[in-house]
């Protein structure tokens, strides 16, 4: 179902439930209290009218409810399920909220009559009776219905066959020892779940199933511990399963039993003993996955669409397949005597589509096949050639004697080792045209981009999303716009669609542009740091540039310096603004270097009589390049210790430096291999602070400039292609240097209530612990999983210990007093 069709039935939902409230809509209280209207909450049902509030005061209700009128609120009094306790819910009326309660069996929508605009939120099911049938949320004849936020313990959403499943959101609910479940049912959401089990893989178990479904949307849930993370069976089809977490099961995805037409993509299928095993079915599309690390197989097809009528190529390209065997085709074993139309009798499946134009898995600029990797790094995309740079592999991949890949992806770029760092470079952009002045911050990257350009007239502002592994374009009128400066979803630049030099702002969170500046005079050079723009401004007259700030909170402007003269670098960085100033306007060699502080308005200058290339700080620490020594060297000065350092001695020019954390990095002249002359093998060098070690990042005989960096990144603009490019440098350690010893952490779902108290724990460690080893405090000590789920049958204040450990070492934590568990 499309996002628009959603929306439009979220807002009649709205209305409808608008009908349901009368002016003479009250309030009802019931329990045992004095202020209770009515002792039970089934008195105080038969007693409302649509559109009331009854109020369930703490306590045990050992009831069957029966909710008969329409429009009710029935929530618990203190919004807390481990106070409010009721046995069964049976809603047989529209527009029904219930919130806030511990409900021991289940919630049930009518299997007589349609129910519709029901919600049930914020509840704990606490699987009581589970042996004798399905606790939870379950029924038929649901529309409309929200079931999110809800905690279900050993218990189920099951909306099973025999009724009709519509319009049905299932959102942000953790389930232990249970699944979500629909029958007949289409246009349902079921997003942002957490489902864990515990099982073996005999086991008939499920995360997610779906049993006639068409037109569902599933997404973003974290599936592990099923036999089957998601199963799609019985004529399901046009259903949607994306970006989903599916690990630690017998089987990641099956799609089963004549399910057709489906939509697979995005999801992490990791861990697993099968990835994805499709049978009997057919015309599913299959991309953008990652299927890495399972045990027997990533992929395993049987009996897949083998004889008329059931046509339809089930597509599969730009997935990551890296498994030790990354598919098995069973059809062949079964059905190779019976055509399909194919020529061979084998299983329509195809393994790439045509060759288009396209961002890869990778991030390579062509769509194709998949990547064919393998654990131990001799997977067929890991050795691949690729004379042409194109991302595809030059040959083909015959994965099995009859599926083959024509269109291979090729592996990611090649890594070179530097000590204990491996550096991974990247290349952003792949136009022919010049992309300038990147600026990083978090996982987007901002540049000026001249793709657009009509005769020198029209540079944008472009983003790329090392999340999404998407570009963007932020600006599009067809004048100048450039130096953009990024920080969190906020970007800023200088536009002059006005005639003169304004500042631009841009929000990718609202997707909208805001002018900052209005005078009709020149802005440049704008940075951004949280709330807060700051640029360099013309308008008191040309050669006498001043530095003013925007606060985005306060929509106020503020000059911050008067007659500096000529500007020659700005940066800001939490409430510090940095600026280099001339004393005379054509001097670029007497220059002096200012810091103001917002939070004390204080402005100090710290370096006198320098020549300033580039400027940046990061907190306390502030780097330029000053050619003092006669060629220009990158400096250091420490606002803390008012310590001056100089980085680099050697007798070349280093230029444009920027900082973050204890990384330093810069433009280097010192390759130059043309006898003298500049610019010819300009190389991007770093310098670690902490342990005093000066890195070469790029090593082409091309020219590299103006880096940028922010935390394991480096990016810069390349000329090696003919053109500039947008590159970048990922530093990691190497393996044998990254494993460090764990931290324990954990929390729980709860951590009071009566007794027995069934307690989920979550275990929140760093460090990729390897074992878990929990102590509960009441003398059952350990439990050899990473999220647990004990119970505590004595009422008592309990301890709780965690200890975690990997091959780098172990931690324990302990919390005293964690769990308070109360008598009945």
């Amino acid at each position: 179902m499309g996002i628009s069709r959603i929306i439009i039935l979220v807002a009649i939902a709205l209305i409808t439930s608008a009908a349901y409230m009368p002016a003479s809509a009250k309030e009802i209280i019931a329990g045992n209290g004095s202020e209770a209207n009515f002792s039970s909450v089934q008195e105080a049902i038969n007693n409302s009218s649509p559109g009331d509030v009854i109020l369930v005061l703490p306590g045990i209700y050992n009831e069957s409810v029966d909710v008969k009128v329409e429009g009710l609120s029935i929530l618990s009094e203190s919004g807390n399920p481990d106070d409010t306790v009721v046995t069964v819910f049976i809603v047989n009326a529209n527009n029904v909220t219930i919130s806030g309660f511990g409900i021991q069996k289940y919630v049930i929508t009518s299997i007589n009559q349609e129910v519709k605009y029901c919600v049930v939120k914020n509840n704990r099911f606490l699987g009581v009776g589970a042996d004798t049938g399905p606790t939870g949320i379950v029924g038929q004849h649901c529309f409309n219905c929200v079931f999110s936020d809800n905690v279900l313990f050993d218990s189920v959403i099951g909306l099973q066959a025999g009724g009709d499943i519509t319009n049905v959101t299932i959102e942000n609910n953790t389930i232990q020892g249970g699944y979500i479940g629909l029958g007949s049912s289409s246009e349902n959401r079921i997003i942002n779940n957490m489902i864990s089990n515990n099982i073996s893989d005999t086991d008939d178990s499920y995360g997610i199933t779906l049993f006639e479904g068409h037109s569902n949307y599933i997404a973003n849930n974290q599936i592990s511990g099923s036999k089957y993370g998601i199963l799609i069976s019985r004529l399901s089809g046009a259903n949607e399963i994306i970006n989903n977490t599916l690990t630690s099961n017998y089987v990641g995805l099956l799609v089963a039993d004549a399910a057709s037409g489906n939509n697979i993509t995005s999801n992490i299928i990791t861990n697993n003993s099968i990835g994805i095993w499709e049978e009997y079915t057919w015309n599913n599309l299959v991309t953008d996955n990652n299927v890495s690390l399972n045990k027997e197989y990533g992929v395993y097809l049987n009996q897949v669409s083998y004889e008329a009528p059931y046509t339809g190529t089930t597509l599969f390209y730009n997935n990551i397949f890296n498994n030790t065997v990354n598919l098995l085709n069973d059809t062949i074993n079964y059905y190779t005597a019976d055509a399909v139309n194919n020529g061979a009798g084998m299983t329509p499946v195809a393994w790439n589509t045509t060759k288009k134009s396209g961002t890869s898995i990778l991030g390579g600029s062509y769509l194709g096949g998949n990547f064919w990797a393998k654990p131990d790094g001799t997977g067929f995309s890991q050795v691949c050639i690729d004379s042409n740079g194109d991302g595809i592999c030059d040959l083909s991949h015959n994965i099995t004697e009859n599926d083959s890949d024509y269109l291979p992806l090729t592996a990611p770029p090649a890594q070179r080792v530097d000590g204990q760092l491996i550096l991974t470079e990247i290349r952003l952009t792949k136009n022919e045209s010049d992309q300038y002045i990147p600026a990083i911050n978090g996982n987007r990257i901002v540049w000026t981009d001249t793709r657009n350009d009509n005769e020198d007239e029209n540079y944008d502002i472009y983003i790329y999303d090392l999340s999404a592994l998407r570009e963007k374009q932020i600006t599009t009128n067809e004048l100048w716009q450039s130096s953009p400066s990024i920080y969190d979803n906020r970007i800023v630049w200088v536009d002059n669609r006005s005639g003169n030099w304004d500042i631009y702002m841009y929000d990718l969170s609202t997707s909208r542009e805001t002018q900052i500046t209005t005078n009709k005079s020149n802005q440049f050079n704008p940075v951004i740091y949280g709330d807060r723009i700051v640029w360099t401004d013309e308008r008191n007259g040309v050669g006498n540039t001043d530095i003013y700030m925007y606060d985005l909170l306060t929509s106020r402007e503020t000059q911050i310096t008067t007659s500096v003269l000529r500007d020659l670098g700005i940066a800001i960085y939490e409430d510090r603004i940095l600026w280099a100033v001339s004393r005379e306007y054509q001097d670029a060699g007497n220059t002096d270097i200012y810091v103001y502080n917002l939070s004390e308005s204080i402005e100090t200058q710290i370096a006198t009589n320098k020549s300033v290339y580039g400027l940046a700080i990061y907190g306390d620490r502030i780097v330029w390049a000053d050619d003092r020594n006669g060629n220009a060297d990158i400096y250091m000065y420490n606002l803390s210790t008012s310590k001056e350092t100089q980085i680099t001695t050697n007798g070349s020019e280093q230029i444009y430096p920027d900082i973050y954390g204890d990384r330093i990095v810069w433009e280097d002249w010192r390759n130059m291999n043309d006898g003298g002359r500049r610019n010819v093998n300009s190389d991007i060098y770093m310098y670690d602070i902490s342990t005093s070690r000066e890195i070469q990042i790029t090593t082409n005989e091309s020219i590299q400039q103006a880096p940028a960096i922010y935390g394991d990144r480096i990016i810069w603009m390349d000329w090696r292609n003919g053109h500039h490019d947008i590159y970048m440098s990922i530093i990691s350690l190497k393996e044998e240097s990254k494993l460090k010893s764990p931290v324990a952490d954990f929390s729980a779902n709860m951590t009071s209530g009566n007794a027995p108290l069934k307690v989920l724990f979550m275990d929140n460690s760093t460090g990729s612990p390897t074992s878990w080893f929990w102590d509960f405090g009441d003398g059952i000590n350990s439990k050899h999983v990473m999220n647990a789920t004990h119970t505590f049958t004595k009422p008592g204040v309990y301890d709780i210990t965690l200890t975690i450990t990997n091959t780098a070492g172990s931690d324990t934590m302990k919390k005293t007093g964690y769990i308070t568990v109360q008598s009945t």
